[in-house]
């Protein structure tokens, strides 16, 4: 059950803090009301495999963001987002972390203890503009790191949607071919009692086999959809087919460039806090999701840490390309890094979607000419025997 936390009166008016483990809200308040205590406060615990997706983290951060910038102090802020979002996973992380800040605890510090929720690169940005003052920028750049994050799955999703209807309306129409079409000539066949060619054999035999084992495929199907779910495999699954999926070429020069995009901004914004290149570099390293990235970034810190600038250190390391390098160069020179990292990022942003629309463009009539040729093989697998009969009686 939910562990909640209360802040109560006893009869003698002092005050008392704890925690109960109830169904609900109002259960909870009942429960200690059976103990004679008379609640001030009492807010729900929020377990730390809670988790955020990409639009609800966007969604909380820019709501802080926008309160802050209005003049409302960020306890404030979390408790409006907290009665906002009340009942949901939002409300809850809200109360949770305004119940933090109450005891004392710094927002980086609240944030780092819901690692699902929050990741380790949205509370080191936090704690860098606690630090320089800029937490409104801080929460500003987390809230447009992951709206860009939800945006960029939601272009490939779009992109594959198109396909993927392509390719299960060919799936159907092989499977019809196959177990209602190809058998009737098969029937036609024997009674001609001709040699088949190999090709129309290979199909006869596969169309027999998808016969027999159809009604076995979807009676152990079913009930293993269901158990797969039940215990997390279908998940694990559709892990591995997405990564399968971002090993595709253009998916996977998508993602590169996203996340060169995310980096540069992460780490322009830790420059321009203040905070020192190597120390940003240690931060920003969490922004990244391409374990190619992560190993360049290391080497990178070394490099840097050892006396090179950024720019040669980049180079070594082969992350990026000669623009990112460049830009990179000139701000080192001109002592504004900060400003040609956010430029990096702006012009990796646009090859994004640029890289978006030509997989989206491309992949659709390759996949129709696939299923087209897979169709039209089965068709001339099944008019091979008539095309010979007919040579055979001129």
């Amino acid at each position: 059950m939910p562990t909640f936390k209360y802040r109560a009166k006893t009869d003698a008016l002092d005050l008392a803090e704890g925690t109960l483990e109830a169904k609900d809200l109002d259960q909870a308040a009942m429960e200690l009301k059976t103990r004679r205590l008379y609640p001030v406060k009492i807010t729900r615990l929020v377990s730390a495999r809670v988790s955020l997706s990409k639009s609800e983290l966007a969604f909380f951060t820019r709501g802080l963001n926008q309160a802050l910038r209005a003049g409302v102090p960020l306890v404030q802020a979390l408790h409006l987002l907290a009665a906002q979002e009340k009942g949901r996973r939002i409300g809850m992380l809200a109360s949770h972390l305004e119940s933090q800040l109450l005891q004392g605890v710094g927002l980086s510090d609240a944030m780092s203890q819901h690692p699902q929720a929050f990741p380790a690169s949205a509370a080191a940005l936090v704690r860098a503009g606690e630090a320089g003052g800029g937490l409104e920028e801080a929460l500003h750049r987390i809230a447009e790191l992951a709206q860009r994050d939800a945006e960029l799955a939601e272009k490939v999703r779009t992109a594959l949607v198109y396909p993927v209807f392509v390719l299960v309306v060919g799936s159907l129409t092989l499977l019809v071919l196959l177990i209602f079409a190809v058998p009737k000539l098969a029937q036609v066949f024997q009674d001609l009692d001709q040699p088949l060619p190999w090709l129309t054999r290979l199909m006869l035999s596969l169309s027999e086999g998808v016969a027999r084992g159809g009604f076995l495929l979807l009676l152990v199907g079913l009930p293993g959809f269901w158990l797969s779910r039940r215990l997390g495999w279908y998940r694990r699954l559709l892990l591995w087919s997405g990564q399968r999926v971002a090993q595709l070429p253009f998916v996977r020069r998508l993602f590169l460039q996203a996340d060169l995009a995310r980096w540069t901004q992460g780490l322009g914004f830790l420059v321009g806090q203040g905070v020192t290149l190597t120390e940003a570099l240690r931060l920003s390293k969490e922004m990244l999701a391409q374990p190619a990235h992560q190993r360049g970034v290391a080497r990178c810190l070394h490099d840097v840490a050892e006396g090179l600038p950024l720019s040669q250190a980049l180079e070594r390391a082969r992350i990026g390309d000669p623009t990112l390098r460049t830009l990179i160069a000139v701000g080192e020179a001109e002592g504004d890094l900060s400003r040609n990292l956010l430029a990096a990022s702006s012009a990796y942003d646009e090859e994004v979607d640029r890289t978006a629309k030509v997989f989206g463009t491309l992949i659709e009539p390759v996949l129709i000419v696939a299923v087209g040729l897979v169709v039209a093989v089965v068709v001339f697998s099944m008019l091979m025997p008539v095309f010979e009969m007919s040579t055979l009686i001129r």
